[in-house]
């Protein structure tokens, strides 16, 4: 079984209900927990879910508030 560790950007953005360019909006001001490799960004896969469950801010849960820049 091949489980992704981490989404897109955009992936996330349609999991919450936002465009791509929202979802990138939302990443940029840290509503959307994110880890750059180089020059891509991704967003850890169990923590977004585990934030939309349980409705907190990126802030408010462990992995903390990380800007991508």
């Amino acid at each position: 079984m091949n489980i992704r560790k981490t989404i897109t950007v955009p992936e996330a953005g349609r999991m919450a209900g936002l465009s791509r360019n929202g979802a990138y909006a939302a990443a940029e001001r840290g509503e959307i927990p994110t880890i750059r490799f180089g020059r891509l960004l991704r967003v850890p896969a169990a923590a977004w879910e585990r934030i939309l469950s349980e409705g907190c801010r990126p802030a408010d849960h462990p992995i903390g508030n990380r800007p991508h820049r």
